[in-house]
C-alpha cells in the first residue's frame, strides 16, 4: 500500500519542461544532471490518472488507505525537503 502513496506523489506531478530548464538555469548543473527528471516530464504525463483510477477501484479499508495516505505525505515531505536542499546549496542562498 505504501508504494501506492509514493508514486501517486510522483506521478501525480510530473515535472514540465521549463520547471526543469529553471532548475538547470539556477544551480548551473550540467544539462545531463536532469536526464531523469527530463524523461519522467515526458513519459509521466497520464500515468497520474491511470494510478487514481487503480487506487479508486481498489477494494481498501481504513488501514490500506491510511497507510497510502501516510507514504504520500511523506514523499510529498521528503520532496520539499530535498529541494530546501538544494536551493541552500545555490550560491548567495543561506
Amino acid at each position: 500500500m505504501a508504494i501506492l502513496g509514493y508514486c501517486a506523489v510522483l506521478e501525480g506531478n510530473p515535472p514540465s519542461t521549463a520547471f526543469i530548464d529553471t532548475l538547470a538555469a539556477r544551480t548551473g548543473y550540467p544539462a545531463e544532471a536532469f536526464n531523469t527528471l527530463r524523461h519522467h516530464s515526458d513519459i509521466d504525463i497520464g500515468h497520474g490518472d491511470e494510478l487514481f483510477a487503480l487506487i479508486d477501484h481498489l477494494p481498501l479499508n481504513p488501514a490500506n488507505e491510511a497507510v497510502i495516505g501516510t507514504a504520500a505525505l511523506q514523499t510529498a515531505d521528503l520532496l520539499i525537503e530535498a529541494a530546501d536542499e538544494l536551493l541552500q546549496s545555490l550560491p548567495g542562498r543561506t
